[in-house]
């Protein structure tokens, strides 16, 4: 499997680093970058209904530990009602079972507290969005 990471909302393999200055940073950055296995994850979206998947918080950043780190997610089923709590529990599960951990999923539009909307607007990195969803 390819490493790839979220940039900037856009899903692409890691490349050729960025200019010297960076170079550490760049490099402590794809040694904790975890494997987000892209394909796996597009097809779950797909099987569930999902109209975008986020990563937030230390999944999402450079604080990442294999060791101990879970995965954090922004979940969006766009409009629909119907089968939405079955989708959103066997996501979560398919999610901990493809990753091997916990994985915490958040409704998109849920979180409230401002404080935490901040935080996670610091760190958060699109993932997959569908055909329908690409310019929202």
């Amino acid at each position: 499997m390819s490493n790839r990471v979220a940039v900037d909302g856009r899903l692409g393999s890691i490349g050729r680093p960025p200019p010297a200055l960076a170079q550490r940073a760049y490099t402590a950055a794809v040694r904790s970058a975890p494997d987000l296995h892209v394909d796996e994850l597009a097809k779950l979206c797909r099987r569930f209904g999902v109209r975008r998947l986020e990563v937030f918080g230390s999944a999402a950043s450079q604080a990442f530990d294999p060791q101990r780190s879970d995965f954090d997610f922004i979940v969006d089923f766009g409009d629909r009602t119907s089968g939405l709590f079955d989708d959103y529990f066997a996501l979560k599960g398919a999610l901990e079972v493809l990753y091997g951990r916990p994985v915490d999923l958040v409704m998109a539009g849920a979180i409230r507290n401002p404080h935490f909307l901040r935080a996670v607007n610091a760190t958060r990195r699109l993932l997959y969005a569908a055909e329908d969803a690409q310019a929202a």
